[in-house]
């Protein structure tokens, strides 16, 4: 995979703002696939979606930081299916995946990328990722 900068915002690519796209990973196949970040505060017991379901695609996870302000256990899913194993975290814990164009995971396609935690806390997650097919 090669990475170029785009000079187009996501509302010019997508036709909806409010994300922020940092460039364009070219694929296996030639394809370009726009990279995306984004954030999300974390506060609800159990799953809070994190990116929404692509039509047809698979959200690939480029990068995922995901901080704790209290001891809980967290892990990744795809709609209802896990994704990773149970992450145990302490106060103030960081899970870091750092960046890799190949990508940590994917969910299923069409469905959405989402975090469960076991507790009603204040926590916050950032992550990078592309739709693949």
């Amino acid at each position: 995979m090669t990475v170029s900068l785009v000079e187009t915002s996501y509302a010019e690519v997508f036709g909806q703002p409010s994300v922020d796209v940092s460039g364009v990973l070219t694929d296996a196949n030639g394809l370009a696939r726009v990279v995306t970040r984004t954030a999300k505060d974390v506060t609800a017991l159990g799953d809070t979606e994190l990116v929404a379901a692509q039509a047809g695609l698979k959200i690939r996870l480029l990068a995922f930081t995901y901080r704790s302000a209290l001891a809980v256990v967290v892990r990744l899913k795809s709609a209802g299916n896990n994704l990773t194993a149970s992450y145990s975290l302490g106060i103030n814990d960081d899970l870091v995946w750092p960046y890799n164009p190949q990508g940590w995971l994917e969910t299923n396609v069409g469905e959405s990328l989402a975090v469960n935690q076991s507790l009603a806390i204040a926590s916050g997650a950032q992550i990078v990722w592309i739709g693949v097919p």
